[in-house]
């Protein structure tokens, strides 16, 4: 089978979607199927900065091809270009010109909106899309407000005055931002970040006007798709809330080799207890909070392990036994959990089915994470892992103090784990999925 995976961004870059389509692109392959992933380069680490904008070029890793298009948001003309970028059709057209795939799986909408559904719609592909995030629904892509609030559903009144400035204009706006210095850049940034986007002005009904053509685009693409699927059932659940009205199949994570085995036994811990976190420390991440519930413990008691930030990133010192060990590249994460005794995922939005926790479980690493999202779907509280209060500082720092106090807590819940789910379990389940929507005889195209 010839699969043609669409993502907005791959490794070398990090992230939770870049490790997912990796994972899902090397199993595949492993299996027997021919892989080409089309993404962007908006994010990697530097590459050719001669590249004309959306340019594109291949390059063969672990067995598969990637084709990259040189494109980020800033080479994008309006807000419109954000969803419906038409020159996002080349690369598209030259991925089913060149691969003519049997099968267009799009793991992530951001930078190729509806593109890669109409292209494959016209050409009579099948297609399947999953949701890692709320991107389809929500031009932030999080459902959070800038100032760091929650939404949990969508309201044109509020999203029109929460994306104003996107509305308005992108590259312009970017332009301002360099070039203005002192109380003019002040006053437009003050404009971008005010917290209750509900005292914005209303941006009136040219704005309104194309918000609604985003979502309603967005929308209608997503519904013409073949399957639609996500790592958690409440991400499912949050889209069909939202005006997704169709099914939505969940297909967890899976991450690594197939285990034969439950993996690493359950060892005596040494003291102190070591806490690891992976990410940049981004406001909805929720690290400062952590931080702050890691400084109630007494000292010495615990050390505290931050991973993909350097310490500069964050807005104080960190307190004695937290370490922070800079950017790491993709795909040692389970490496670097070998050194560690818990996995914290603190966060303040709703996430899915992150990725950091497929593979902290896959070292038989037990679990501490906020009650958002599909975090509380992973965990089953005080047994393999502990569920807290989203910022709840206080809460975190007993937690923690009690398992500083008791590390044999940790072991217990090491015993519980339920067996971790490889990629090549995710990447079968696709495969199922696949042939479902192609001919049954032949596995091709009917």
């Amino acid at each position: 089978m010839k699969v043609l995976l669409v993502t907005q961004r791959f490794p070398p870059a990090l992230g939770g979607v870049e490790t997912w389509a990796a994972e899902l692109a090397g199993a595949l392959t492993e299996l027997g199927h021919h892989v080409l992933v089309l993404s962007r380069d908006s994010g990697s680490p530097a590459r050719d900065t001669d590249r004309d904008a959306y340019s594109t070029w291949t390059e063969t890793t672990n067995g598969f091809t990637v084709l990259w298009t040189h494109q980020s948001h800033e080479n994008e003309r309006g807000f419109r270009d954000s969803w419906h970028n038409p020159m996002m059709a080349a690369p598209m057209l030259r991925a089913l010109s060149d691969f003519n795939p049997d099968i267009v799986h799009v793991a992530h909408n951001d930078g190729w909106g509806v593109t890669p559904l109409r292209f494959a719609e016209a050409a009579g592909i099948p297609t399947v899309v999953t949701l890692h995030d709320y991107k389809w629904i929500c031009a932030r892509g999080q459902m959070m407000r800038p100032g760091g609030d929650r939404c949990t559903e969508v309201s044109e009144d509020r999203c029109v005055r929460c994306i104003d400035r996107q509305l308005r204009a992108v590259p312009a706006r970017r332009l301002l931002r360099r070039v203005l210095a002192g109380p003019p850049r002040q006053k437009i940034e003050s404009r971008d970040e005010l917290r209750i986007v509900e005292n914005r002005p209303d941006p009136g009904p040219r704005a309104r006007q194309a918000w609604r053509r985003r979502q309603l685009g967005l929308l209608a693409a997503l519904h013409s798709a073949d399957r639609v699927t996500s790592p958690s059932q409440f991400v499912a659940d949050r889209m069909c809330a939202n005006g997704l009205d169709r099914e939505v199949l969940v297909v967890p994570n899976g991450a690594g080799a197939d285990p034969r085995s439950s993996g690493e036994e359950p060892r005596r811990l040494p003291r102190p207890v070591r806490v690891g976190v992976f990410g940049r420390p981004k406001a909805n991440k929720g690290f400062d909070f952590l931080v702050t519930a890691f400084q109630s413990l007494p000292p010495g008691a615990a050390e505290l392990h931050i991973h993909g930030a350097d310490a500069a990133e964050f807005t104080g010192a960190l307190p004695p036994g937290a370490t922070a060990h800079g950017p790491y590249p993709s795909g040692t994460s389970a490496d670097l959990m070998r050194a560690i005794d818990v996995v914290a995922i603190p966060s303040l939005w709703d996430e899915n089915h992150p990725m950091i926790a497929v593979e902290a479980l896959r070292a038989r690493r037990p679990l501490i994470v906020s009650n958002l999202g599909g975090l509380p779907e992973l965990v089953r509280h005080d047994i393999d892992g502990w569920v807290l209060g989203a910022g709840d500082a206080e809460a975190w720092g007993q937690q923690l103090a009690l398992l500083a106090a008791d590390p044999g807590r940790i072991t217990a819940a090491q015993k519980q784990l339920p067996p971790p789910r490889g990629g090549r379990a995710m990447a079968s389940d696709f495969v199922d999925l696949y042939e479902s929507v192609l001919s049954p005889a032949t596995g091709t195209r009917p």
